[in-house]
């Protein structure tokens, strides 16, 4: 998700405990790439077979449980941070 909103220079709020799955460890399902899990992003009008995690929009970064805010930066700092030489 934040490759997708650094590439499209637009932020994303996401609540990771709307996305199915049968992990209960937060950290495993952000960072699961199994065979059926695929993220994309449509137009809000757009009629799609899923389940809606998020909305893009504005210059942050979000992502969250519920209520709980487990990460959240400006596009423009991940966009820094992602260009580090480590």
């Amino acid at each position: 998700m934040a490759k997708m909103a650094v590439n499209g220079d637009v932020g994303i709020s996401a609540d990771l405990c709307k996305a199915p799955a049968e992990a209960k460890r937060i950290d495993v399902i952000a960072y699961s790439e199994s065979n059926g899990r695929v993220l994309l992003a449509a137009e809000p009008d757009v009629s799609i077979p899923g389940v809606a995690i998020g909305e893009a929009g504005g210059g942050s970064f979000e992502l969250k449980c519920g209520n709980t805010i487990l990460y959240k930066a400006d596009v423009e700092r991940i966009k820094e941070l992602m260009s580090l030489d480590i």
